[in-house]
């Protein structure tokens, strides 16, 4: 029923351009679609018509960048051959209650788990991440205030 065709074909050496669409399928929730056809349902709540059955659109700008950076951090730490067991990244959004909202201020806590996991090693993926890589990031930063903090747990 849904489906997205690449209409772009990107030579080496041309901009990254990305494409998405989203076709509504009821009330106020729509179907978000990738050039993969992968799919996400966005919707909102009943307080604003929604009938709660996908994820918010504001959720899905944390989400993103939680992904991303979270992406980075794990591949530079496997290259580094750190015994990770487990990684949860929780990124949490403030914004303003009053039009137009807007998020001002952004935490992304970064909690690894593993064996012997070297802290020099994960601050430096981490900032690698933020300061170079991580293109979700490096687009909101200019308008949101972006911290971070990390916790590492040794495994069993």
């Amino acid at each position: 029923m849904y489906s997205l065709q690449k209409i772009l074909i990107i030579e080496k050496g041309e901009p990254m351009i990305d494409h998405i669409k989203v076709v509504w399928n009821k009330e106020v929730q729509f179907i978000g679609l990738d050039d993969y056809n992968h799919k996400m349902v966005l919707d909102h709540g009943p307080n604003a018509d929604g009938i709660d059955e996908g994820f918010r659109p504001s959720q899905l700008l944390l989400l993103g960048l939680a992904g991303c950076t979270g992406m980075d951090v794990i591949s530079i730490m496997r290259k580094k051959n750190a015994a990770v067991t487990r990684f949860e990244i929780e990124v949490t959004g403030e914004a303003n209650d009053e039009y137009p909202k807007k998020y001002h201020r952004m935490h992304i806590l970064y909690q690894i788990t593993g064996h012997h996991i070297q802290e020099a090693e994960l601050k430096q993926a981490i900032e690698l991440s933020e300061k170079k890589y991580c293109i979700v990031r490096n687009t909101l930063i200019p308008s949101v205030s972006i911290t971070s903090d990390f916790t590492i747990t040794e495994s069993e």
